[in-house]
């Protein structure tokens, strides 16, 4: 992941760029976008923002909006992504498996993140399905698939 790096006129909000955003996240709180290794130097260049967002800090607050949406499971993934927390810690902190925990991460970066766009500008579509309605039917597919 230390490799990636996003202006903020190429963030879709996709499941590539999520754990990146996550893991940025206290640079965004200060209102800043982190440059990119090859840019350290060259405070020349202006991108004309194509995203939903323009600056840092509307993607801040957008990310928080996604996170807040999954409770306890967006806590996780600010845990895995954020803090790098190891999975032995996760599993003493949420008293669960890391399985488990691996689950419920893959299950909400798959509820916060769009779909990849085609055409740009086409804006994020909330769910209509709270989370919990979104789980259930995650969890009752799975039983279905395994009978």
């Amino acid at each position: 992941m230390s490799d990636e790096h996003y202006t903020v006129r190429d963030v879709w909000f996709t499941r590539e760029q999520m754990p990146w955003l996550i893991s940025i996240l206290g640079t965004l709180e200060l209102g800043r976008w982190p440059a990119a290794p090859h840019e350290l130097n060259d405070t020349t260049s202006e991108l004309k923002p194509q995203g939903p967002h323009d600056t840092a800090s509307g993607v801040c607050a957008d990310v928080k909006l996604r996170l807040e949406a999954l409770g306890q499971d967006g806590l996780m993934l600010v845990d895995h992504y954020r803090y790098c927390m190891v999975p032995r810690d996760m599993e003493i902190r949420w008293r669960m498996w890391f399985n488990e925990i691996r689950t419920r991460m893959n299950w909400a970066l798959d509820y916060i993140s769009d779909p990849p766009h085609k055409t740009k500008g086409v804006a994020f579509r909330r769910r209509r399905r709270s989370y919990d309605m979104y789980i259930s039917d995650r969890k009752y597919s799975q039983r279905y698939a395994q009978s």
